[in-house]
Order: C-alpha cells, then structure tokens, then sequence
C-alpha cells in the first residue's frame, strides 16, 4: 500500500506551493513539498500527512519546524517561486507516515531533506 502511494506522489504533477494551495482538498492525505533547483529537476524537501492537507500545507509558512524556516526564507528571497507541493489523499494515513518518508527515500534514492524524524508508525 505505501508503495502505491509513493508511485502515485512522484508520479503527480508538481504545483506551485504559492499559486496552487487552494486546490489542496480539505482531505486526509499524504503531502510532499519540493523546491525546484532547475527547470526540470525538483528536490523531494519533506512527506508529511495530515488530517485535513487544505489546513496543514499553508501552516508551513508560519510554524517552526526545519521546513517551514526554509519556506519562510524562500518567500521573504524570491516570493516562493521555486516551491512545489503535491498530494494524494489516503484516509488513515497516519500511522502509515513513517513507511511514506521510508518509501519516498527508497524510490529517490535520498531521504526527502527536512525529513528529521522517521514519521509517525502508531505501533
């Protein structure tokens, strides 16, 4: 199961992290947040999961956590311009999270950057 999920988030469309969080469903599910380096070439920067992904993706641009200091850097450089978002839903999800950033990092070959703790597990 976390596999399918994992295919279905690198598979998706990259949308902009500024331009495109109204068209995040107030839905239970899986989140990545990138930054683009290059044209063509995304950086996986952290997996998430949330109960309601519409709420938790903009919290990123005011909380405290490794990523959102990069968020809160990348706005007040250049806007968020080069800040990705994309999502899956999946309900119950959240004791799953931790096989998510497990999946992600085996199927990129790097662990997502601001990915600090390994996730929830609800073992």
């Amino acid at each position: 199961m976390a596999s399918s999920i994992c295919d279905q988030l690198i598979r998706k469309v990259w949308k902009s992290f500024i331009d495109d969080l109204g068209d995040i469903p107030e839905a239970e599910g899986i989140y990545t947040i990138g930054f683009s380096q290059t044209n063509e070439e995304v950086a996986y920067l952290y997996v998430g999961y949330s109960k309601d992904m519409h709420r938790r993706v903009p919290e990123h641009k005011w909380q405290s956590l490794d990523i959102d200091k990069f968020i809160k850097k990348q706005i007040k450089q250049n806007g968020g311009k080069d800040l990705t978002v994309k999502w899956v839903k999946d309900r119950d999800g959240k004791c799953k999270e931790a096989k998510y950033i497990e999946c992600m990092t085996k199927k990129l070959g790097y662990k997502p950057w601001y990915n600090k703790k390994g996730g929830n597990n609800c073992h």
